[in-house]
């Protein structure tokens, strides 16, 4: 349980810190030269948002061959590794864009990180990172449920350990797809947030 839930905690932290780079660089002044080159907001965003999501599957992945290695957990079928070579770049992908959303509304990279840890502290902990849901009272379940955390650690859960020789790839994608599909609308949304916030940066 904890090989997912503590990595999409890291993966959410990771993204915060590969996203925040950006208000170095306009910080620095390097964005305003980026701008009179001719490179647009778009450009600016998706460049560190599809960077964030590279590092955040390399850490997902160490992590998961970690686990394969010393706790001796099994996702080496075809279809694990199919339904996980979807899965993980969504995860990476929900992370990345929550830090850029927060990485747009912050001012400076300290008030970045100050908004950002209180928010990945907050999803993680009603979102299963810390303490399983299972364990919480039911109206807490019924609002971290929705989080995150709980609908990415949920849809590797169904990878990783719910996975029976039954189950065919088409059922394995049936019991992700509601996670992948709330994942994918919140990172377009949180996408389209902060690309309208670094475009109003001065």
């Amino acid at each position: 349980y904890y090989t997912a839930a503590i990595g999409v905690m890291f993966m959410l932290f990771s993204a915060l810190s590969t996203t925040g780079w950006l208000l170095e660089e306009h910080e620095r002044g390097i964005l305003d030269r980026l701008k009179a080159s001719g490179i647009g907001p778009w450009a600016v965003v998706l460049n560190r948002f599809f960077f964030s999501i590279l590092v955040g599957m390399a850490q997902i992945i160490a992590m998961l061959g970690w686990a394969a290695l010393v706790f001796d957990v099994r996702f080496f079928s075809f279809r694990q590794l199919v339904c996980l070579a979807i899965l993980l770049p969504a995860i990476a992908a929900g992370a990345a864009g929550l830090g850029m959303f927060i990485t747009g509304i912050a001012r400076t990279r300290r008030q970045q990180t100050t908004i950002g840890t209180i928010a990945v502290l907050v999803l993680s902990a009603i979102g299963g990172s810390m303490i399983p849901t299972f364990l919480m009272p039911q109206s807490l379940q019924a609002v971290g449920d929705w989080a995150f955390n709980a609908r990415s650690i949920g849809a590797l859960q169904q990878v990783l350990w719910y996975t029976t020789p039954s189950d065919t790839l088409a059922s394995m994608f049936g019991r992700i797809a509601p996670a992948l599909g709330l994942i994918a609308v919140t990172t377009v949304i949180f996408l389209i947030g902060a690309r309208i916030a670094v475009a109003r940066w001065r």
